[in-house]
């Protein structure tokens, strides 16, 4: 911001008689209008950016806009990463956190056996990237990268 082209008078004048008014120049005037709204857009930047480090953090930044929107007029109060994590729990944009280290164990525990029998996550964005490539391609090669994915397909009959 540049310096203002003004100063302010913090003495007490014994000639203003007692009057709560002051006189500004018109250039004055407008010098602090623009510096008033100069404020109150970096005043908007800011909560914006603090409101993307709440995203960033709480790992919500793969909602599409408009679950964003739905998440942010949901959030009372300071948007943190906790609230942000927690009000994307409850509109089910996301899955709640383990609720204890058994239970993280055991999440960790079936990651590793899918890893091992060859399949990937199937909620990753990697394979859903694969799989609309596959399918673009064609019948043939999406059921050859879901069978890939470790998804086993039966026919009826």
């Amino acid at each position: 911001m540049t310096e203002p082209d003004y100063e302010l008078d913090t003495q007490d004048d014994d000639d203003d008689n007692g009057s709560p008014y002051v006189q500004l120049k018109r250039d004055q005037i407008k010098s602090l209008q623009r510096d008033a709204k100069q404020a109150r857009k970096s005043q908007q930047e800011a909560d914006s950016l603090r409101r993307e480090l709440a995203f960033a953090r709480a790992g919500v930044g793969d909602l599409t806009e408009r679950q964003q929107k739905a998440l942010f007029a949901t959030i009372d109060g300071d948007v943190t990463a906790d609230a942000v994590r927690e009000a994307a729990v409850d509109l089910g944009f996301m899955q709640p956190p383990p609720t204890s280290a058994q239970d993280a164990e055991q999440a960790e525990m079936q990651k590793m056996s899918q890893a091992s029998a060859g399949a990937s996550d199937p909620g990753s964005e990697d394979s859903v990237a694969r799989l609309h490539k596959a399918a673009a391609q064609g019948r043939d090669a999406l059921l050859a990268q879901l069978q890939a994915d470790g998804v086993s397909l039966q026919s009826a009959g």
